[in-house]
C-alpha cells in the first residue's frame, strides 16, 4: 500500500498477515491494522484529552457514515474502509467499539490490570474479530480472543502502560496456548504474532530474524 496513511506500523501484524494467500483480503486486513495504528497514535500525538476525543469522534462519525451509506468524510483510510464494507458483511459496531475503547488512553496514566484487560478486549480482540469477518466469515473466530488478549497485555506491559504490580502472564500464556491450538487453520494468520507476546511480557529484546522465525513457527505448527 503506497499511501503512508494506509501503511501498517506494527511489524508483528505485518509478519503474521503475510501468510494470507488472498492478496485482496491481505490488503484489506492490513487496512484494518493501519486503522488501528491511527487510533493508537491519537493519544500519543495530543497534549490534551479533549483534542484526542475530538479526533477519535471524527473517526467514530466517519464509521457511522459508512454504516449508514451516507457520504463519508474523506481520508484515505475512510475511503478504504468504505470499500471494504461494500465487499464484505462487516459488523460496524465492532469498529465503533474499537474507537471508543481507545478513550481510556487519553489520560496518559498507567492502567490498572483490570483496565488493561478491558482495553485489550476493546482493542486487539475486537480487531481480530473484524479481521476474521474479512478472512473467513463462516469460521468460528472466538478462539482468537485469548491469544489477542495475551499479546495486547504483554505489549502494554512492555510499554510500561500498566501500573504495578505486573500482570500474572503465566495464566494468560496458558490460556492463549490452549486457544491457539483450536484456532481454525484459515484464521491462524490473524494470531501468529501472539508468538511474540512472551518476549514483550519478559521485556526482552529479540532480533528481527528470530521474530520472523517465531511467527513462522507458530503459523506452521499451530502452537505458541
Amino acid at each position: 500500500m503506497p499511501d503512508d496513511d494506509l501503511s501498517v506500523k506494527n511489524e508483528d501484524l505485518l509478519l503474521s498477515s503475510a501468510f494470507i494467500d488472498d492478496a485482496v483480503k491481505r490488503a484489506d486486513i492490513r487496512t484494518l491494522y493501519a486503522f488501528f495504528d491511527v487510533l493508537r497514535e491519537v493519544p500519543e500525538r495530543v497534549t490534551q484529552p479533549l483534542m484526542g476525543e475530538i479526533r477519535l469522534r471524527w473517526w467514530y462519525e466517519a464509521v457511522e457514515e459508512i454504516m449508514a451509506g451516507a457520504p463519508v468524510r474523506y481520508h484515505p483510510l475512510s475511503a478504504a474502509l468504505e470499500g471494504m464494507f461494500g465487499r464484505y458483511t462487516l459488523d460496524g459496531q465492532i469498529l465503533l467499539d474499537l474507537i471508543e475503547g481507545q478513550m481510556v488512553l487519553l489520560d496518559k496514566q498507567p492502567l490498572s490490570h483490570k483496565d488493561a484487560l478491558t482495553l485489550a478486549d476493546r482493542s486487539e480482540v475486537l480487531l481480530a474479530r473484524i479481521a476474521a469477518q474479512v478472512l473467513a466469515p463462516d469460521t468460528d473466530a472466538t478462539t482468537l480472543a485469548e491469544p489477542a488478549r495475551y499479546y495486547a497485555l504483554a505489549r502494554l506491559h512492555a510499554g510500561q502502560m500498566i501500573a504495578p504490580p505486573a500482570p500474572q502472564f503465566t495464566s494468560l500464556r496458558e490460556e492463549a496456548k490452549a486457544a491457539f491450538r483450536r484456532i481454525p487453520t484459515s484464521l491462524t494468520p490473524l494470531a501468529a504474532h501472539a508468538a511474540l507476546a512472551s518476549d514483550y511480557a519478559k521485556q526482552t529484546h529479540t532480533g528481527p530474524l528470530m521474530r520472523r522465525f517465531k511467527v513462522f513457527w507458530a503459523f506452521l505448527t499451530a502452537r505458541l
